[in-house]
């Protein structure tokens, strides 16, 4: 604790100096973003995303330059991984796709050069979360890909592979990770080059566990199977790539921008037609694309919120219902968090459109009910007071 102690108090003493000295603001962000991987060891998780979110806008207080971008890539991945070992899969979905989408560009120049190493390391801790919120297979499988070749692109027969501690854990996380879901879908010579790729820094080839293969294999759809199954193969061309092309990494790349407010309200109406583990990835793919959508301002989400609002809101709390259905309250906490902020934007149309303002309602109800099942009888007595309010 003394190593965490110490760099808060550190980065006490720079907020100060880092309002008007880029120097001692680019040292605060280097101090946060060691202080948020302490605390998220440390299970600190709440902790952990609010010293995380702090070194983001510290570093993109620093400009716009690819270095910017890099470091921020770097805080928002580092973040995704601590909310999904906080049980957040929402809010770690989002942060996985920022994080990707906003370095994969530096990927350029020379094979194994520092940048695209970088970009590599990102995409890794990319495919690793989101094997742990349970994502799409097919997305883990193309992240942790990407991964491995451009950790061992350019090499040729013989080469010597020199790596430095932290592209070796690039290359082992990636590899291991590639191993899982390459043999959970039975592809038996990708699954095993990635055991001997990951084996390159561990001394042998690392096999998957049994345990480790059954969760992919038999917990984890695909999205293209969720659709072939559902009847709606249709989109199979729109929203799915096999995996071996390495071309989809994240869920905001499925599909362009502009038009990932629609596609995230055809995912939600699938939410409703599925159940289980086919339920809560779509309604997780949904989300996702509802949030990329927000951060790119899509017209969609800038001029009609009143209708793709409600389509997000819906996803939402689909998603955080099933997981308070088995009482897994730090992903419902987390889908209460996204449809406060969902809400808030909802709200001026709530003052003159009965459909909107019902649906409102009808979400704070659903989050005072989650609050006083987690015993914050506080946040509850609040979200009961703006309910009356509104109605």
């Amino acid at each position: 604790m003394t190593d965490i102690e110490d760099l808060r108090a550190a980065a006490g003493r720079l907020r100060g100096p880092a309002a008007s000295s880029t120097a001692a603001a680019r040292e605060l962000g280097s101090i946060l973003y060691a202080l948020g991987e302490l605390e998220r060891g440390a299970g600190q998780f709440t902790e952990a995303a609010a010293t995380l979110d702090e070194a983001e806008t510290t570093y993109r207080g620093l400009g716009d330059s690819v270095e910017v971008a890099q470091l921020v890539a770097d805080v928002v991945i580092r973040r995704a991984r601590v909310h999904a070992q906080a049980g957040r899969p929402l809010s770690a979905v989002a942060d996985v796709q920022q994080a990707v989408l906003g370095c994969l560009d530096l990927a350029t120049g020379p094979l194994r050069s520092p940048a695209r190493l970088a970009v590599a390391r990102i995409v890794a801790h990319a495919a690793h979360v989101q094997l742990m919120i349970g994502g799409d297979p097919d997305l883990i499988a193309g992240a942790a890909d990407f991964a491995l070749r451009e950790i061992i692109g350019g090499l040729a027969p013989g080469d010597g592979l020199q790596l430095s501690p932290v592209d070796a854990g690039t290359l082992g996380l990636a590899g291991q990770v590639a191993a899982i879901v390459h043999t959970a879908a039975g592809r038996r010579q990708l699954a095993e080059a990635a055991q001997w790729l990951a084996g390159m820094v561990s001394g042998g080839p690392v096999a998957p566990s049994a345990d480790e293969v059954a969760q992919v294999r038999d917990g984890l759809p695909t999205l293209a199977s969720v659709l072939t199954e559902s009847g709606n193969d249709r989109y199979l061309s729109v929203l799915t790539a096999p995996p071996t092309e390495v071309r989809l990494l994240v869920p905001a790349m499925r599909v362009s921008t502009g038009v990932a407010a629609a596609y995230g309200a055809v995912l939600g109406k699938l939410q409703l037609e599925t159940s289980g583990s086919a339920e809560r990835l779509v309604g997780l793919e949904s989300h996702a694309l509802f949030v990329w959508a927000s951060q790119q301002g899509e017209f969609n989400m800038r001029h009609q919120f009143a209708t793709f609002g409600l389509e997000w809101l819906t996803a939402v709390i689909n998603f955080g219902q099933r997981y308070a259905e088995q009482e897994l309250w730090p992903a419902a906490l987390d889908a209460s968090g996204w449809l406060t902020g969902i809400v808030a934007q909802l709200a001026p149309f709530a003052t003159f459109d009965d459909g909107v303002r019902r649906n409102v309602v009808a979400v704070m109800e659903w989050q005072e009910m989650i609050f006083n099942s987690t015993g914050d009888t506080a946040a509850a007595a609040r979200v009961a007071e703006a309910r009356a309010t509104l109605s």
